[in-house]
C-alpha cells in the first residue's frame, strides 16, 4: 500500500473518532443541571443524563477549571462522586473495620467502583463557604460546565 493511502486511512480513522467522541458528549450532554442544599461545608449538584453514565463532579477553587478541557483539568480539580457510590464505599470501609473489631472516627473513603445512572446526585463535600469554587460534571471521561 502507498504511504499517501496509509496517510489518508489513517486521517480518516481519526476523523472517525473525533466523530464518534464528540457525538457521545452532545448526546449524553446532562440536562436539568441543578446546585442544592448549599451549606456551610458542602453543596449538591444534580443533573440528568440520556444513557446510563457515572457522575463525578470535578471541582476546584482554580478558575482555571473553568477552560481546562479533559485531562487538563484533574491539574486543578479534586472530585466528588455519586452519593450512592460513596455510601457504598462507606459501607465496605465499615465492615472492613468491624471485621477486624476496630474503630476510626478519621477516615478517607475511596470510591474504586461506580455505578451508571441517568440521575445523577453528588454531594462536594469540606468545601469552604466563604470560598468561591468552580466545578464541572461529567462522567469521569467527558466533561461539561
Amino acid at each position: 500500500m502507498p504511504k499517501k493511502t496509509t496517510v489518508i486511512i489513517a486521517i480518516k480513522i481519526l476523523a472517525l473518532i473525533f466523530v464518534m467522541f464528540y457525538g457521545y458528549v452532545l448526546y449524553n450532554r446532562p440536562t436539568n443541571v441543578r446546585v442544592t442544599n448549599v451549606g456551610a461545608h458542602s453543596f449538591t449538584v444534580t443533573w440528568v443524563t440520556n444513557s446510563l453514565s457515572k457522575g463525578v463532579v470535578a471541582f476546584s477553587k482554580n478558575k482555571l477549571l473553568k477552560y481546562l478541557p479533559y485531562p487538563f483539568n484533574m491539574l486543578v480539580s479534586k472530585f466528588a462522586y455519586d452519593v450512592r457510590d460513596v455510601n457504598k464505599a462507606e459501607l465496605q470501609y465499615a465492615k472492613k473495620l468491624s471485621s477486624r473489631n476496630a474503630y476510626s472516627n478519621k477516615y478517607k473513603v475511596t470510591v474504586l467502583k461506580q455505578g451508571k445512572y441517568y440521575v445523577h446526585y453528588v454531594t462536594v463535600k469540606n468545601v469552604d463557604e466563604k470560598t468561591e469554587y468552580y466545578f464541572k460534571i461529567g462522567n469521569g471521561f467527558a466533561f461539561w460546565g
